[in-house]
């Protein structure tokens, strides 16, 4: 099967770092998913500190940065997947492992100037059982 961005998910992914552009269009390659949010106005990020969507402050927010160096991802299967449900979760860790492995491989290729790190695996050791606060969706670049 052929997928692909919709305009939404393209204008998401160009308002991020290059990486994720590089990142983004190989896993699509293999994978449906959905690009919801790459940059963040501070009128939004307001929004999401008044709904509790997020409790950073909008000058330390990795999607506040042009370009933004966080993107929020989530898998497609007929409407997005947000981790809200048991089998929404077991879906969201697959399509991390997935994610993971292939901005590793373009890491390792020379093709990445980043690697990444999921909001479901903070500190990077591979296990979400140790994560106190889950961001199914977000993904940040890292050094």
């Amino acid at each position: 099967m052929i997928y692909k961005f919709s305009e939404k998910s393209n204008k998401a992914i160009d308002s991020a770092h290059p990486d994720f552009r590089i990142w983004c269009d190989e896993l699509i390659k293999f994978i449906d998913c959905s690009a919801i949010q790459g940059y963040r106005t501070e009128s939004q990020h307001l929004q999401y500190l008044k709904n509790g969507t997020t409790t950073i402050k909008y000058k330390n927010s990795k999607h506040s940065k042009i370009p933004s160096i966080a993107l929020d991802l989530v898998p497609y299967q007929k409407r997005a997947i947000w981790g809200e449900t048991e089998i929404e979760r077991l879906d969201m860790v697959f399509f991390a492992g997935f994610a993971k492995s292939i901005a590793i491989r373009l890491k390792n290729e020379g093709k990445m100037q980043h690697s990444v790190k999921w909001g479901g695996d903070w500190n990077g050791n591979n296990t979400i059982s140790d994560t106190k606060t889950i961001d199914f969706p977000h993904w940040e670049l890292i050094a």
